[in-house]
């Protein structure tokens, strides 16, 4: 019974957790970082010329040029308070034209006198000079730490029953795996149970805390049969559940199991008797 318990424990602790922190910039992005929000400082301040001197000649054009125009004419006037790093990706590649080049894409959010800014960029690097490949921006009701927060606050029914089914599903589907495991069967069955109870869990219904979108998918199965996302500080809760199918049909099966293992157990115990049994002697 402890090592059927050991095994379980194992099982059930090698569930990921999706950390929610704040990125980092590797050491060899930090100069790409440093030209991305040095190319904001000169919207904000209005430095355009420089700022169009940045882009790229490949992405250089009449729309461009008012883009950043547009954002000068917007941002005009603010004082940066506090900037945050949200994501940082990079790709390398190698091309006939450009050589070895690297591409690395930020995303800030930039908390200013008057408002809270989201700016994205791609920053290109061929090694010799930095180039500003794509730039957008927009302003946002609050930061998205705040807006992404759990909280019960202005939430509909949906919401409430998405969260106690995120409680009670995988409650039920612990009691039940404590439940076989007392139930008087066979170790090996109760071994083949135990994975049916926990993992046989679908389909898994998530829905997107904050805006309130629901997913559906049939066939994804998931330990214990709920859980809670949240990939980084800056992104959407997404709590999920699924339907306990594993643990239902064990309920289900429960009583034959139990009158199989209690007929083996009266044809094992006749089997032992018989071959224990002293043969009468003859006179």
């Amino acid at each position: 019974m402890k090592k059927i318990y050991f095994l379980f424990t194992i099982l059930i602790g090698l569930l990921s957790c999706n950390s929610a922190v704040e990125s980092s910039i590797p050491d060899d992005a930090k100069k790409a970082d440093i030209f991305a929000k040095a190319f904001i400082e000169k919207i904000i301040n209005g430095q355009i010329d420089s700022a169009v001197a940045n882009v790229d000649p490949s992405v250089t054009n009449s729309d461009a040029m008012a883009y950043i125009k547009n954002a000068n004419k917007a941002l005009s006037g603010e004082k940066i308070k506090q900037i945050k790093l949200l994501e940082c990706n990079w790709t390398h590649g190698i091309s006939s034209n450009a050589g070895v080049s690297s591409n690395y894409k930020f995303t800030y959010e930039y908390q200013l006198q008057k408002s809270t800014a989201l700016f994205a960029l791609v920053v290109k690097d061929n090694h010799e000079k930095l180039s500003l490949s794509a730039f957008e921006g927009k302003f946002i009701d609050a930061q998205l730490s705040e807006s992404t927060k759990f909280t019960f606050a202005g939430k509909s029914i949906v919401h409430y029953t998405f969260a106690f089914l995120l409680i009670v599903v995988p409650l039920f589907i612990i009691a039940t795996f404590i439940v076989m495991l007392k139930t008087k069967i066979k170790t090996n069955k109760k071994i083949m149970w135990g994975f049916i109870i926990l993992l046989l869990a679908f389909p898994r219904f998530a829905l997107n805390w904050n805006t309130g979108d629901i997913d559906f998918k049939l066939l994804n199965f998931s330990i214990l049969g709920g859980g809670a996302i949240k990939e980084s500080i800056y992104a959407a809760w997404y709590i999920y559940f699924s339907l306990p199918i594993g643990a239902v049909i064990f309920w289900i099966k429960r009583r034959d199991l139990q009158n199989e293992a209690i007929l083996d157990e009266e044809s094992e115990a006749f089997e032992w008797q018989n071959a224990n049994e002293t043969p009468k002697e003859e006179n």
